[in-house]
């Protein structure tokens, strides 16, 4: 499991085996930040970083129905390493006329530039907490969610429908910065 608190939410909820269940983590090779609080952005540029192969499929075709309603922006995939667009390209929904910018840019550099982070399942969720980059999970018809943040809510925001993207997005562009930080 990603970390103890699914560990235990497997174990007590779901009745896992307790013996062969064990909390471990996702391996990184490429920390987001140093724990630096990173300027928020309101460029219109959101980052999604994918994850398995099969959820890399899917959130593309979901995000291929949201084509018009992001029109207004900058919408950079970062593919996982084991799966690069070449091997996705075959197995989408639609054929692929650069609707997306694919970044090449390591994580650090994605989270820079981004006014938020759209995932599913991978822990870059973390990261981009970490550096004070908002968060945006989109959920699937999942049997358990392998959100990394499944019982988190702060500067994180869940969506499943193509609406839900872009009330996202204007409510993490509504944030006001010396509320969320503090700041004077």
């Amino acid at each position: 499991t990603l970390g103890s608190v699914t560990r235990d939410f497997l174990v007590k909820e779901k009745h896992y085996p307790p013996a062969i269940t064990v909390a471990g983590c996702a391996l990184r090779h490429d920390y987001g930040g140093d724990g630096q609080l990173l300027p928020r952005k309101r460029h219109g540029r959101v980052v999604v970083n994918l994850w398995t192969f099969e959820r890399s499929v899917e959130m593309l075709d979901f995000l291929y129905s949201c084509k018009n309603l992001l029109e207004n922006y900058r919408v950079m995939i970062s593919t996982h390493p084991n799966h690069p667009i070449e091997k996705l390209k075959p197995h989408l929904g639609f054929e692929d006329t650069g609707v997306f910018e694919f970044s090449d840019l390591s994580l650090k550099e994605n989270l820079a530039k981004s006014d938020a982070v759209i995932y599913s399942g991978t822990t870059v969720c973390l990261d981009a907490l970490a550096c004070g980059v908002p968060v945006i999970n989109v959920e699937f018809d999942d049997f358990i969610s392998p959100d990394p943040l499944f019982d988190f809510h702060d500067f994180k925001w869940t969506v499943n429908d193509e609406d839900g993207v872009m009330a996202a997005i204007s409510g993490i562009h509504a944030l006001n910065d010396e509320l969320v930080f503090g700041l004077n």
